[in-house]
């Protein structure tokens, strides 16, 4: 299960709350510490442990910015001499993009119990507010658009096709995708093919995601892990494992 942190994104030293927005959202980054002044000294670090953890950005006198998924911890690259920001890379999932945008603590102290972070990350103790918050930011900023193949109605269809459709979804979902890949990575776990490796920019962080879980083993409570659960595959293999009704195995 992942847990919930808060980001406060801080600012450049010669920029605005805006402009430091728009880089951390262009590079997916967060960052910790200061460039480029006489008392920085690098300590100031990001304390998120794991990968797939989910950050909240806070901009002070502004609001919530939006939610990512942390990634792999490879991506951490801590400060260096003259450049003391400690980075690590995240996703961005739900996002603002202009801080006139952003959610005022005004709104979500109140409506899902949580206060704004006192310090650059920080662990979000109320998670069940930390995921109502999440969920809204999905429905306001980031809902993935309907694909043709996808059943708008369950209710219509028997109970095979709805399991179907839940497997479905979670390979889609974008934030259980953003926790499968900062765990796992962007090669397929069946022939090792890597987009980026072949096609250059164009071919980066693509791949499918697939759900490990089969219809049948489904049972009325379950809820999948998107680390333990889900794998990334390359098209031609995701497409060959659903062969078959009953999926064949990644191995």
């Amino acid at each position: 299960m992942a847990d919930y942190y808060w980001f406060n994104i801080g600012h450049l030293d010669n920029g605005t709350h805006q402009d430091w927005w728009n880089s951390l959202r262009r590079d997916e980054i967060i960052a910790a510490g200061y460039d480029n002044k006489p008392d920085a000294d690098g300590k100031r670090k990001i304390n998120i442990p794991e990968s797939g953890d989910i950050v909240l950005a806070y901009a002070s006198t502004h609001g919530c910015l939006g939610y990512g998924v942390i990634g792999d911890r490879k991506s951490y690259a801590p400060a260096e001499r003259k450049k003391m920001r400690h980075t690590r890379k995240v996703r961005w999932l739900a996002v603002v993009e202009d801080l006139v945008g952003a959610i005022p603590e005004g709104v979500f102290k109140p409506r899902f119990g949580l206060s704004h972070p006192v310090a650059t990350t920080g662990k979000i103790s109320e998670s069940k507010g930390a995921k109502q918050l999440r969920e809204f930011l999905d429905q306001n900023y980031g809902a993935p658009p309907s694909l043709p193949e996808e059943i708008t109605d369950p209710e219509l269809y028997p109970e095979g096709a709805k399991k179907q459709i839940t497997v479905n979804a979670y390979e889609r979902n974008p934030l259980a995708r953003a926790q499968c890949l900062a765990a796992h990575g962007y090669s397929c776990s069946v022939c090792n093919f890597n987009f980026e490796d072949v096609f250059g920019d164009v071919g980066r962080e693509f791949v499918h995601v697939h759900h490990l879980t089969k219809v049948a083993d489904m049972g009325g409570e379950y809820k999948v892990d998107p680390i333990e659960d889900m794998r990334p595959v390359c098209a031609n293999c995701h497409a060959i494992i659903h062969r078959r009704k009953d999926h064949y195995s990644i191995e």
